[in-house]
């Protein structure tokens, strides 16, 4: 007489497949969150050094003499603006030789 075989199989239990499945969803929420306020963190953080940077050229060219709106004010902007255009230019290239 032969004694039947039993196999035995292992099914996972649910709550590790819904423990997984919340860890899972929670990583996914929390790195989606981090994402979006560094975004808008960046954005906010760009707005202000450019506001910046405009009320100190506008401060310079006032400095000046010059009166706001008129032809030589622009032109004292737009002169300070090309000339740290250039600026940054140099110190981005300076950087990459550095790398």
């Amino acid at each position: 007489m032969t004694i039947p075989k039993v196999t035995s199989i292992e099914e996972p239990s649910l709550p590790r497949h819904v423990i997984t499945a919340a860890v899972a969803a929670g990583l996914a929420i929390m790195f989606g969150t981090a994402y979006t306020y560094s975004v808008a963190t960046r954005s906010a953080s760009e707005q202000r050094r450019a506001t910046l940077i405009q009320e100190e050229r506008r401060g310079f060219c006032l400095g000046l003499g010059l009166v706001n709106q008129s032809e030589p004010y622009a032109r004292c902007v737009t002169g300070l603006a090309e000339i740290q255009r250039r600026q940054h230019e140099r110190f981005e290239a300076e950087s990459a030789g550095m790398l």
